[in-house]
């Protein structure tokens, strides 16, 4: 579970949440898949975390291979089970 500090957030139609940081969207919930929008560690580990909440322990993963073997790596380290279901970096 996230426990770090809120994260201001902006909902569009038709029902997307952008998650800001920095007055930036990086991280925005459609729905039925989360996009990640930034590569740094963090944010990756962040987006796993929510995608975990949000979809279950039973978790996919799009994008880039760089992205998707940063994103096991970060999954490993931060003894989160996989990576997120749906989240994809652009």
């Amino acid at each position: 579970m996230y426990r770090g500090h809120a994260l201001p957030s902006e909902v569009h139609a038709p029902g997307d949440v952008d998650y800001r940081r920095d007055g930036t969207a990086f991280l925005v919930d459609e729905g039925r898949t989360l996009r990640l929008w930034d590569d740094q560690r963090d944010a990756i580990e962040l987006a796993l975390r929510f995608a975990q909440q949000k979809f279950g322990s039973t978790l996919s993963l799009s994008g880039p291979d760089a992205f998707q073997a940063a994103a096991a790596r970060v999954a490993g380290s931060a003894c989160v089970p996989s990576p997120a279901a749906g989240l994809s970096l652009r």
